[in-house]
């Protein structure tokens, strides 16, 4: 299922994304799976936030992409992935 932020918690949220640590890597999944957060920016560029744990392994990435869905590259590896969770939890009642 898809869900928007409602625009007046769009300050709180970013607030709370920028508590979440990342380690700068080369190495993410393919595509997103699990929990994903999109990010529209305003140069038409996609940054997709995504990351699950199955089977003890987590799964995860943080990459720039075209609109039209093209990968153009990593940006970093979640190191805190119960905090990304709970933080989707909170504002999108997943």
């Amino acid at each position: 299922f898809i869900k928007e932020l409602d625009k007046n918690k769009i300050e709180d949220f970013v607030r709370e994304l920028s508590t979440i640590t990342f380690h700068i890597g080369d190495k993410s999944v393919n595509s997103p799976l699990g929990y994903t957060l999109i990010l529209y920016m305003e140069n038409q560029e996609i940054i997709v936030l995504s990351c699950t744990v199955l089977n003890g392994t987590a799964y995860g990435m943080v990459a720039v992409f075209t609109p039209e869905g093209n990968f153009i590259n990593h940006i970093a590896e979640f190191a805190d992935e119960p905090k990304f969770r709970k933080l989707l939890e909170k504002y999108f009642d997943v």
